[in-house]
């Protein structure tokens, strides 16, 4: 195999990953805002210059309660009895 063939599977396979990436990404962001409000989302946004490093996990939190939030509901449900 070529270099220049080598280096342009290798920029394909970096393009297509970070691609996913964003995606994920902004798949994250767009459940954590339908489960808290964008409103919501906005000042927790804004509120990241306290604690940068925590915005990925807790908006990554927020995006696994969207996405569980049926069984969350249930689980509520069971406990509040």
């Amino acid at each position: 195999m070529s270099r220049q063939r080598l280096r342009t599977r290798v920029t394909t396979v970096v393009f297509r990953l970070t691609e996913r990436l964003r995606l994920g990404a902004a798949t994250a962001y767009l459940a954590a805002a339908s489960l808290i409000g964008f409103e919501a989302l906005v000042a927790l946004l804004s509120l990241s210059s306290l604690w940068p490093a925590s915005v990925p996990f807790v908006v990554g939190a927020l995006a696994l309660a969207y996405r569980f939030r049926e069984r969350l509901r249930a689980w509520w449900g069971w406990w509040r009895r």
